[in-house]
């Protein structure tokens, strides 16, 4: 993570892990709605993820999407 202050964590992905894009992608078939933060400034590059803080019900369910995305693509490596 990026330290600061605002109402979003910015994280970058390990290059052995899916693309910031991937995982937007099989976030939003959770219904869950992620950025690529990569699509905001080139310079952040493909793997740097942007996760809005919401109330605690809504963080939880961003955690839970984002254990099985990453669990499913570790498996799967």
């Amino acid at each position: 993570m990026v330290p600061g202050e605002a109402n979003f964590l910015l994280c970058h992905i390990p290059e052995h892990m899916l693309t910031a894009a991937e995982i937007c992608s099989r976030a939003r078939q959770m219904r869950v709605y992620l950025r690529d933060a990569g699509t905001i400034s080139s310079s952040l590059g493909d793997r740097a993820l942007r996760i809005a803080v919401k109330d605690g019900t809504k963080n939880e369910i961003v955690l839970h999407v984002l254990q099985s995305i990453l669990g499913r693509a570790a498996g799967a490596a």
